[in-house]
């Protein structure tokens, strides 16, 4: 894959982000405008030389120096790309090898909001005031203490406690594990990366496993100074930093109430059809948005020890995403 190629595939994660409503201008300068305005320079030289033998002349005077004429320059405003002229980009990028790796990049999110609207539960992680998810949680996501959802036991929706053994956290917190969910797509291109040992690091220059997985995530490497988490990365949805990002556990009815996506509208790049498509089937979909969460028999199936759809129960007593 080359650098081109790499930043193209960044395009999907790119039109997570709500567009700008501005345009802004921008400036294109009037080549021929200019080359008439150099001749016209050049002709003053010209003439300025020709006066200086004429000086002595009576009656001659030498005339004003001529003003230099303004710049003439067009304004014309910028207008942003439509999203299918970006994945029309991307795919003729990328070509024949274009679905299989945005199916690659986005197959966990796909899953996770498969799950998610047959079993009511949404997972997600974001910024509190963002009304979308920047990533769909899912079986694979990973946890700050370093285990996957999976090994952890839902109980409320402030209550995912780790069950590996020995394991402190308390609260499942999601943490990027894969380069590309950083905006880091180069890696990849390096023949002695190894995505099996990439891990988010602070900027003390530590990993997220050798920080604690509860509080504050102090580092635990001896003689470091970190006394809390602060990524050296940006979200790759949204450019903010990841201790802006909180974990959520949602019940349907409670994203109605907010205002965010559920159902056959949770899916990635559900409101970019050329985009979708690629990641889910066109019949796929439909059959999603004519079907009500949970009760149906689907392909998809819940991960197990997850809470059926009314089973989700806020604590009332705790502090939430801690």
């Amino acid at each position: 894959m080359t650098h081109h190629q790499a930043m193209s595939l960044c395009l999907p994660l790119m039109l997570r982000r709500k567009a700008s409503s501005l345009s802004l201008p921008q400036v294109h300068l009037d080549t021929s405008v200019k080359e008439r305005e150099e001749e016209g320079e050049d002709k003053e030289r010209e003439d300025a030389t020709d006066s200086t033998t004429h000086t002595a002349q009576p009656g001659h005077h030498l005339g004003k120096k001529k003003k230099k004429g303004a710049s003439r320059y067009t304004v014309s405003p910028v207008v942003p790309a439509k999203q299918a002229e970006l994945v029309e980009v991307a795919k003729a990028m990328h070509r024949e090898k274009f679905s299989a790796r945005v199916n690659n990049l986005f197959q966990w999110e796909k899953n996770a909001a498969l799950n998610a609207i047959q079993n009511g539960l949404y997972i997600g992680w974001r910024c509190p005031h963002y009304l979308w998810d920047c990533f769909r949680i899912g079986d694979e996501s990973k946890c700050f203490c370093g285990h996957l959802l999976r090994e952890h036991q839902i109980i409320s929706d402030i209550s995912v406690p780790c069950n590996v053994s020995q394991c402190r956290c308390l609260m499942f917190c999601f943490i990027p594990s894969r380069p590309e969910e950083v905006g880091e797509f180069w890696l990849r291109r390096r023949t002695t990366f190894d995505p099996k040992a990439w891990r988010a690091q602070c900027r003390c220059k530590h990993s997220h496993e050798n920080h604690a997985a509860t509080r504050s995530h102090p580092c635990r490497v001896k003689g470091c100074c970190c006394n809390c988490f602060e990524s050296n990365f940006l979200c790759a949805a949204c450019d903010r930093r990841w201790e802006e990002h909180e974990t959520f556990f949602e019940t349907e009815e409670t994203r109605r109430r907010g205002g965010r996506p559920h159902g056959a509208e949770y899916v990635p790049f559900a409101e970019i059809p050329a985009l979708r498509e690629t990641i889910i089937s066109n019949s796929d979909f439909e059959a999603l948005q004519k079907q009500g969460p949970s009760g149906h028999p689907s392909s998809y199936l819940s991960p197990p020890g997850l809470p059926g759809p009314f089973s989700l129960q806020p604590d009332p007593t705790s502090n939430p995403h801690t």
